[in-house]
C-alpha cells in the first residue's frame, strides 16, 4: 500500500482502505470469530484443543479463497467480453484497454481518490460492452449512419450500463457507462445532461475516448498524430470536453501517453464508431 501510495503521490491509509474495504467486511468478522475461538478452547481446552481450531479455520479459508477466485474471475469475464467486442473490428483492437489507461492517468493527475480511480479505471475498460447488442453490418458500414440506425447505435450505453449493474463489482461505474456520451456543451446522449450535471468519471472517459479514436487508424483515415488530437481537444474546450480534463490530459507528459498506446497492433486498434468522426463532428458516437 505504501509503495503504491508513493507512486501515485496519494495519501497511504486511504490508498490501504481502497485496496482493503471490499473484503474488511468478511476478513475482519472472521478473523475475530476465529480469535475468540481460539482463545476460548486455549483457556478451557488446553493447546490440545487447538486442533479443533484448525476445521473452522481451514473452512473459513477455503470459503475466502473461493469468494475471492469467483470476484477476480467474473471481473476478467466481463473485461473478456469487452475484448472481444473490441476485436470485432481490427480498428477498434484494444480501444477499451488503452482508454482504461488514459482514464487512470488523468484521474492520478487531478489526484483523486484511490477508490474512485480504481472505479473509474475500471469502468472505461468496460464502457463499450453495451455494443454486444449491435449488429456488425452496423458497426462496419462504410457510409454515414441513417437516423434510425443513429438512435439504435445510441441504445448501446443503456445495455452497457444494465450489463454492469449486474457485478456488485463494476455497479458503482454505471453512471460512467451510461453518460460517457454525453457533450459538456449539451448536445450529447442519451440525455443531453450539460457541464458537471454529467458524471466526472463519463466526463474523463469521453476525453479519453475521443484521444484514442482520433490517434487511431480508421477505415476512411490514417491515425492523427499527438499534436493534431491534441489541437483537436484543445479547440472543443468548453464545447464537447470539460476543460479542466482537458487540460488535465495535457498536462500529462507525451511520453506516457505513448506508454499507454503500446499493446497498439500492428493492424491498427482504437476507435468505437467506424463511420462517424469522433470528436471533430457534433454527433460524436
Amino acid at each position: 500500500s505504501g509503495m503504491h501510495a508513493l507512486r501515485r503521490r496519494q495519501n497511504w491509509l486511504s490508498t490501504w482502505w481502497s485496496i482493503v474495504r471490499l473484503g474488511a467486511a468478511y476478513t475482519g468478522s472472521a478473523d475475530v470469530m476465529i480469535g475468540t475461538l481460539t482463545a476460548a478452547v486455549v483457556q478451557f481446552a488446553g493447546p490440545v484443543g487447538l486442533i479443533l481450531v484448525v476445521i473452522p479455520t481451514a473452512f473459513f479459508y477455503y470459503s475466502l479463497r473461493v469468494s475471492y477466485d469467483l470476484r477476480v474471475q467474473t471481473i476478467e469475464a466481463v473485461q473478456v467480453m469487452a475484448d472481444v467486442i473490441d476485436q470485432r473490428d481490427r480498428y477498434t483492437f484494444d480501444h477499451s484497454q488503452r482508454v482504461s489507461k488514459y482514464a487512470e492517468l488523468i484521474a492520478t493527475k487531478m489526484r483523486l481518490p484511490p477508490e474512485q480511480i480504481e472505479t473509474l479505471r475500471m469502468s472505461a475498460r468496460v464502457h463499450d460492452l453495451g455494443k454486444i447488442g449491435i449488429d456488425g453490418s452496423m458497426l462496419h458500414k462504410p457510409g454515414a449512419l441513417t437516423s434510425d440506425e443513429r438512435d439504435r447505435f445510441q441504445r448501446h450505453v443503456y445495455v452497457g450500463a444494465m450489463i454492469i449493474e449486474r457485478f456488485p463489482r463494476y455497479r458503482e461505474g454505471r453512471e460512467i457507462v451510461l453518460y460517457h456520451h454525453e457533450r459538456y456543451d449539451g448536445d450529447g446522449y442519451p440525455e443531453r445532461l450539460i457541464g458537471t450535471d454529467i458524471p466526472l468519471g463519463a466526463r474523463i472517459v469521453a476525453v479519453c475516448d475521443a484521444y484514442d479514436a482520433m490517434t487511431s487508424d480508421r477505415s476512411y483515415r490514417s491515425a492523427l498524430p499527438h499534436a493534431a488530437a491534441v489541437a483537436e481537444l484543445r479547440s472543443l474546450k468548453g464545447k464537447q470536453f470539460d476543460p479542466i480534463i482537458v487540460d488535465a490530459f495535457l498536462s500529462i507528459p507525451e511520453p506516457e501517453i505513448t506508454a499507454a498506446q503500446a499493446r497498439r497492433s500492428d493492424d491498427g486498434a482504437g476507435a468505437n464508431q467506424p463511420n462517424i468522426r469522433p470528436a471533430l463532428a457534433p454527433n460524436h458516437h
